[in-house]
């Protein structure tokens, strides 16, 4: 009977340390993929500023094309269109909610997630 006690201690000591090996895995796992995931947001995030900037960029050059051509104009053609310049001149940021940004591959991070693990 004593043998028999000392056995199922034993196993289930043994149990414990592989669960502890297990969720010892598990948890690098996690930390692994959420840094991955991090690093994807960051890199999306990065090239949306990107993308508002090349936007921003492309405004500003046509509004100066724009008044270039306005100034290449006679006098009073420019002097007429004034307003109109100086409403184009104005610099303003496109809306944030209405820019659209790269978004993650959420299938790449989830997708038959614990069949990979």
């Amino acid at each position: 009977m004593m043998i028999h006690c000392l056995q199922a201690q034993q196993t289930e000591n043994q149990i414990q340390e592989d669960f502890e090996k297990l969720h010892q895995f598990l948890r690098y796992e996690e930390a692994a993929r959420m840094a991955v995931l991090r690093e994807e947001e960051e890199k999306s995030r990065r090239m949306k500023k990107i993308d508002d900037m090349n936007r921003e960029r492309a405004a500003i050059l046509d509004t100066t094309r724009a008044i270039k051509k306005d100034l290449v104009s006679d006098d009073i053609s420019f002097l007429q269109n004034y307003k109109d310049t100086l409403k184009r001149a104005q610099c303003t940021s496109p809306d944030p909610e209405l820019v659209s940004g790269a978004l993650i591959n959420v299938a790449k991070h989830l997708g038959n997630l614990q069949v990979r693990v």
